[in-house]
């Protein structure tokens, strides 16, 4: 169990480093400390699940769930970037999942298998890792922060504290907020369902009800096929904004080269048309190299060009003007969303066998108000396109739009907690925490905050694109060697 050369690091013996949340980025993060150490640390996980490393992404037992990459993209170590494919043969998919495999030949498997992996590699690292670290779970809530010269202290939502020198935030999904327009009592109707992942109130939806599901990506395809291989039968209609569903996910090819794409310092797209000063001058890039590819092959994929800009976002994104960020985030970012937001082909094929059985239908739209109509819910809502109003009632309507991404406004208590005493504050851009280029929280001084890190989702208001498993695993590269070398010139408090 190596690390690529260069990347271990000396630290006080049994430094402690809280991470807060366990799902795969808090689980990666830990994992990949016990590995670039060369000394032990004393690492904890704070994490209300029972297991760590499925998190929301891969808790879900549901086998219409499917990876939306191909299972060679799900990368944990960079020196070792078919771990995860020789556990996926070890399974023997074609016999045991035959769904999982594509058109293509491309593996899809399913979310939960990710999950069982996940689990099975942190408790490997539990049990045994290169640096002879303690890694312990805390199955609980953090509910509060405190700092002072000797480090920090994590309250828990059921008592007690855990005492650290240096905390690591690696929440990423927080519970999402009824959507403006909707009646404040409909979060307390039966027929509302808030938290998509919710199994127990999705159960309780009839084979033949009227489903409103508002979002239409990815969360969304999960909710529809879910319901569908549940055998529900009746009319579902998915609204959103522009009524972009997310598109159809391709085999991406050698691993390594997408690897050393996304680790490039000068990305391809940028090395090609220079440094963009615009939201105007990245579309016009992706035309250009779309085109390119089509004049080069008529079976060309747009998605091998936009995958450039995927690849090139973190930078892109670092060096527009604040009034073009926030240009994007106010009319681009559901295009981006929809186009790097892949869907496995298999759901795919059944969304479109839905649309054409009459079953489902995608409208762009917006929501003007909801309300309780007995054991039903009303919904009026004009369409995008054409400006046509309606007023529709629904058994139940679904929220797949996704979680509230400003950490001071989410109803996450301990993020909360985190921007109210100073350590950290939201981005600008309404993306999640204000971080430096090494991951450290920007505190309400204008200052990294000593020994508080931030790693995933949370951090793409200065990363950019730091969803996918391989984009959170190179991004942790850059971060815990910053870590790891702050921590070396601490005391460690035993």
């Amino acid at each position: 169990m190596s690390v690529p050369g260069g990347l271990r690091h000396t630290v006080p013996n049994g430094a402690r480093i809280v991470i807060v949340g366990g799902g795969y980025t808090g689980a990666i993060t830990a994992i990949l400390l016990t590995r670039m150490s060369t000394t032990p640390l004393d690492i904890t996980i704070v994490e209300p699940r029972a297991e760590v490393g499925r998190g929301v992404a891969y808790d879900s037992r549901d086998p219409a769930h499917r990876l939306n990459v191909p299972s060679g993209l799900m990368v944990l170590y960079l020196d070792d970037i078919e771990h995860f494919t020789r556990y996926v043969d070890a399974r023997d998919l074609p016999a045991s999942d035959p769904e999982a495999i594509a058109p293509d030949g491309a593996l899809y498997p399913r979310r939960s298998l990710f999950g069982d992996y996940m689990v099975g590699e942190v408790r490997a690292h539990m049990a045994k890792n290169p640096s002879a670290s303690q890694l312990r779970h805390v199955q609980d809530r953090a509910a509060a922060i405190a700092g002072d010269a000797a480090g920090y202290r994590v309250s828990l939502m059921g008592g007690g504290e855990v005492a650290a020198d240096f905390v690591v935030l690696c929440t990423s999904h927080g519970q999402p907020a009824l959507p403006p327009g909707f009646d404040a009592d409909l979060a307390r109707h039966d027929g509302l369902v808030l938290d998509p992942w919710a199994e127990a109130k999705l159960s309780n939806i009839g084979t033949r009800d009227r489903i409103l599901v508002v979002g239409a990506g990815l969360t969304g395809a999960d909710v529809v096929t879910s319901l569908r291989h549940h055998g529900h039968r009746g009319g579902v209609t998915m609204i959103s904004r522009h009524g972009l569903p997310s598109n159809r996910q391709h085999d991406f090819g050698d691993i390594n080269i997408l690897l050393e794409r996304v680790r490039r310092p000068v990305p391809d797209l940028i090395a090609r048309h220079g440094e963009f000063n615009s939201v105007a001058q990245v579309v016009r890039a992706v035309r250009q190299d779309v085109s390119a590819a089509k004049r080069k092959a008529d079976n060309a994929d747009w998605r091998e060009a936009f995958d450039h800009v995927r690849d090139a976002a973190g930078a892109i994104w670092r060096g527009l003007p604040t009034v073009e960020k926030l240009r994007y985030s106010r009319h681009l970012s559901s295009y981006y969303g929809s186009h790097r937001n892949r869907v496995a082909p298999q759901v795919v094929d059944k969304l479109d066998e839905m649309r054409r059985a009459g079953q489902l239908s995608v409208l762009a739209g917006q929501i003007e108000s909801a309300r309780a109509d007995g054991a039903a819910i009303a919904v009026a809502f004009h369409e995008r396109h054409g400006g046509k109003s309606h007023l529709q009632t629904f058994d139940a309507v679904i929220i797949c739009t996704g979680p509230i991404h400003r950490p001071d406004a989410t109803g996450n208590a301990f993020l909360q907690d985190v921007v109210h005493k100073g350590f950290a504050r939201s981005d600008a851009y309404g993306l999640g925490m204000d971080v430096d280029n090494v991951g450290r929280a920007i505190g309400a001084n204008d200052l990294p905050s000593k020994g508080l890190y931030v790693v995933g989702p949370l951090t793409r208001g200065y990363f950019g694109d730091v969803i996918g498993v391989p984009q959170i695993t190179a991004q942790l590269h850059t971060i815990l060697p910053a870590l790891l070398g702050e921590l070396a010139g601490t005391e460690a408090h035993n």
